[in-house]
């Protein structure tokens, strides 16, 4: 079992950690019309990546690392 729990809300999943705070919110559109022409997620994609994050505690330190960090640029 995963670190980080998953909890479905309305229209979305809910990945918490072990204290239940909220880390991420990932939300998915059941109507077929409105996913389309939106390009929203399906349900069963949002509940596997909602899956993959709450698993993120799990990956091994050194792989973190290799991840290269976004940068954020201060100037416009």
């Amino acid at each position: 079992m995963p670190p980080w729990s998953i909890e479905e809300g309305a229209a979305c999943f809910i990945v918490r950690d072990h204290d239940k705070q909220a880390l991420a919110y990932v939300y998915y559109e059941t109507e077929s019309g409105r996913r389309s022409s939106a390009k929203l997620l399906t349900h069963d994609q949002a509940r596997r990546i909602a899956a993959n994050i709450a698993k993120l505690p799990m990956v091994p330190s050194h792989i973190m690392k290799e991840i290269p960090k976004q940068r954020h640029s201060t100037s416009r």
